[in-house]
């Protein structure tokens, strides 16, 4: 009985701390956007070659002369978080998030009849958000005078996706 009340406890603690991280980060999130942005859009890929592997690639344009001070960080975009690059292309700035998965490759999984064995085998769980957010949806960081700030973005557009061809070797 004493081991169902510690599960219990254990339980309702983690609901409540989780709770209570999710309300602090979506307090974070700015009602007005730090700059003015172009139209956000998601683009999936995938690779010709097995080894390539396949991706998301989310595109977020902004005027430069408004960057000055601010310096967008990541994006949180369908489950998922990642780094933001900047490029520079006639007078804006297209911040890209790249969303790589692993490459098309099968990787060896060990089945046995011996469960130490098995236990080798490593099952990678993608890190949860804090945020939740429709498929249409995202959350930029970006940090304005030293503090990290979040705001979110309504409407990605998702482009049709591209299909890279396999690249062919010359055999002479």
């Amino acid at each position: 009985m004493k081991q169902v009340k510690k599960i219990a406890f254990l339980i309702i603690g983690f609901i409540v701390m989780t709770s209570f991280s999710q309300c602090s980060s979506s307090k974070n999130l700015q009602k007005q956007a730090p700059l003015s942005f172009g139209e956000v859009y998601c683009q999936a890929w995938a690779g010709g070659v097995e080894a390539a592997g396949t991706g998301l690639n989310i595109f977020i344009p902004a005027e430069v002369k408004q960057t000055n001070n601010i310096a967008l960080d990541s994006v949180y975009f369908r489950g998922k978080a990642v780094k933001l690059e900047a490029k520079e292309f006639n007078g804006t700035v297209t911040y890209i998030g790249r969303f790589v998965s692993k490459p098309n490759t099968t990787k060896d999984i060990i089945i046995s009849n011996d469960p130490k064995e098995e236990s080798e085998n490593k099952i990678e769980l993608p890190k949860p958000i804090p945020f939740e957010l429709q498929d249409n949806e995202c959350v930029v960081s970006y940090i304005e005078n030293d503090e990290v700030k979040y705001f979110k973005i309504n409407n990605v557009v998702e482009r049709q996706q591209i299909n890279y061809p396999a690249v062919r070797q010359n055999k002479r």
